[in-house]
């Protein structure tokens, strides 16, 4: 019975705050707040972040958790911490901010009890890589902090974090994830310049401890975060926030967590003589290399490496899993928390992957479901997972839009396996009719998509990946191979293979020209413009007259001698499409090409085409200068 109530309290932890707590007199994980914050957002999608900053924060975090159907000494828990959060930002890159963080004056207080060791210990330094937008993806830890101080200190930071996007009207949605399970939140700028973040719902909760709440949710009772950014710095100036909370189980009341959070930027503070000042930039990056390839045992809670799984729980996994199908596809419940629940097992038990591609094939879904099964193994992305997306892939006997839907799930993976890649590369291959064509076409564009998000993080994959592609079409002996490869490198958005595209402009097929055009146009390599107008002026087919005109519109390049040519080739160009094109890129540079407007304004006199007259109205509206 204790260990049932001390998993009650670990849960209440979880849930009331986003950092890991320890009661007397059991070590207890209890998590911090992770009430959501807001904050004052840019124009652009992402928070600022300067590297070498060095920021201070003053840090106050309160909880009360009540517990219901509790026996007399268990109703309520208070915990209190408060203590200076010291930030510096070591680097600033595109795959990720990293950022080191350190408490100091740490005073933790769980019902009026304070242990000089665990303040200590929380005190210690660590690192955390942000996404530009804001949300905290990874954390690391050197030397060997104990893993419920890293659970503790990475949730602390979650709690605090802001997800930042452009939005037309000042307000979007995002789903998070912390100790207790993923959210959704919605984020509104408010008219005084901060951010107000409300969660909305829980989609997910993650069960911990010994709670036996295997049917347990979260309901939020209320929640607001108030942020505001850092004009001046990286990162927040302040989140203040206040949520109330409860679980529940069998319709029944677990417990209730009232929480209140405060994180405010100090102007000055004491220098101390932190570990945060003393390391040198070029020794923690160096750390933070080490352990994101696995050179040390600190890996984030949510991806640390499990037990082997036995036989019997295996099996009770398996039973879940069925339980789940059965209420995703035939019951009522929201469809979202249960797709949650789905991801949450598949990542767990990634050895019931495999039945994903036979629970396609053998029950008639919805498309809808079909397609969330599909994304689940996607999301999941274990060796397992993909897998089974070959699996789907291959099946001959599956719904071919199933297998299309595998196929392009592949290309989204971050870290693709070898068998994954090969799957692919066999699939490419197979051209033998019609369905094998379809399914080749869409292999080859998604190990384009791989070799894009390897371009950065792995240059020694993306290499190869490149080369591999650029053989593709050399060894290409049809017009539909040749231009579906072009495509699959525009995919890959590399400049350095921009030349080997270019060549392709000449090509003998309208179609592989076509193509060629295009994706010059979306890997926008410097003089792209000028190069695709060149082949304008002296190209007659139609459909490849079109492909230059998307070609020059997707480059966003404003080249003079380029809006020359448009400029006079719009009132002779005959084909609707064509013009069309053209049309767009004129219209979209009149500021820099204002002698365009005279054109388009006299085409608007004389043109036939109703969706076309629409599109020069607008640009001619919309473009300074009217």
């Amino acid at each position: 019975m204790k260990a049932f109530w001390c998993g009650l309290v670990a849960v209440s932890m979880i849930i009331s705050v986003g950092v890991f707590i320890l009661t007397r007199p059991a070590t207890v994980p209890v998590s911090t707040v992770d009430s959501d914050t807001a904050v004052k957002p840019p124009s652009n999608a992402g928070l600022n972040w300067v590297s070498g900053d060095r920021q201070a924060y003053s840090l106050d975090m309160q909880s009360d958790i009540t517990l219901g159907h509790t026996p007399p000494s268990s109703g309520s828990i208070k915990h209190k911490l408060t203590g200076t959060l010291h930030m510096r930002v070591f680097d600033v890159a595109d795959e990720g901010i990293k950022v080191g963080f350190q408490l100091s004056h740490t005073l933790l207080d769980v019902s009026g009890s304070a242990d000089p060791s665990l303040n200590e210990a929380l005190s210690s330094l660590f690192y955390v890589i942000f996404s530009k937008q804001g949300l905290a993806l990874r954390q690391t830890f050197p030397g060997n902090t104990d893993k419920p101080i890293q659970e503790m200190l990475w949730e602390l930071v979650r709690s605090f974090q802001v997800a930042v996007q452009n939005s037309s009207d000042g307000k979007w949605d995002v789903e998070e994830e912390h100790g207790s399970g993923i959210y959704s939140a919605r984020y509104e700028i408010q008219t005084d310049g901060t951010l107000q973040k409300r969660k909305l719902k829980y989609l997910f909760f993650k069960q911990r401890g010994a709670s036996g709440m295997k049917q347990g949710k979260i309901d939020i009772k209320r929640s607001l975060a108030t942020i505001t950014l850092n004009k001046d710095g990286s990162w927040i100036d302040q989140m203040r926030f206040e949520e109330e909370l409860a679980v529940t189980s069998d319709s029944k009341t677990i417990l209730r967590a009232h929480t209140t959070s405060k994180l405010v930027q100090l102007s000055t503070w004491t220098a101390e003589n932190l570990a945060i000042d003393k390391i040198s930039t070029d020794s923690a990056l160096a750390r933070i290399t080490a352990t994101e390839n696995g050179d040390t045992a600190t890996v984030s809670p949510v991806t640390e490496i499990q037990d082997p799984v036995s036989p019997e729980e295996l099996s009770e996994a398996s039973d879940t899993l069925d339980e789940l199908m059965d209420a995703f596809i035939f019951g009522t419940e929201d469809r979202q928390y249960l797709r949650h629940q789905l991801r949450e097992l598949i990542q767990q038990y990634p050895e019931l992957s495999d039945r994903i591609p036979a629970l396609i094939a053998q029950h008639h879904l919805t498309d809808h479901t079909a397609a969330d099964l599909i994304h689940l193994l996607e999301q999941a992305g274990h060796d397992e997972a993909q897998t089974a997306l070959v699996t789907l892939m291959n099946e001959s006997t599956a719904d071919h839009l199933n297998r299309i839907r595998a196929t392009v799930a592949l290309g989204g993976l971050d870290e693709p396996s070898l068998a994954a890649l090969n799957g692919l590369w066999q699939r490419f291959g197979d051209r033998s009719d019609p369905i094998a064509k379809d399914l080749s076409n869409t292999a080859i564009l998604s190990i384009g998509s791989i070799a894009a998000r390897q371009r950065i993080p792995d240059p020694d994959s993306y290499g190869t990946l490149s080369d591999q592609l650029e053989n593709s079409l050399a060894y290409a002996n049809d017009a539909e191979t040749r231009a579906v490869v072009l495509k699959a490198i525009a995919n890959t958005g590399g400049p350095e293979l921009s030349p080997t595209v270019q060549s392709y402009l000449s090509d003998p097929q309208p179609r592989v020209r076509a193509a060629a055009a295009t994706s010059l146009g979306r890997m926008a390599p410097d003089g792209v413009a000028r190069s695709l107008a060149d082949k304008l002026t002296d190209e007659s087919n139609r459909r490849v007259r079109t492909a230059i005109g998307t070609g020059l519109l997707e480059s966003k390049q404003a080249d003079t001698y380029a809006l020359s040519v448009i400029n006079e080739l719009i009132p002779t160009e005959t084909n609707e499409s064509s013009r069309y094109a053209m049309v767009q890129y004129l219209g979209m540079h009149l500021a820099e090409y204002p002698e365009g407007r005279t054109t388009l304004e006299n085409a608007l006199k004389i043109e036939p085409s109703k969706r076309i007259s629409q599109r020069i109205s607008e640009l001619l509206s919309t473009t300074p200068g009217r």
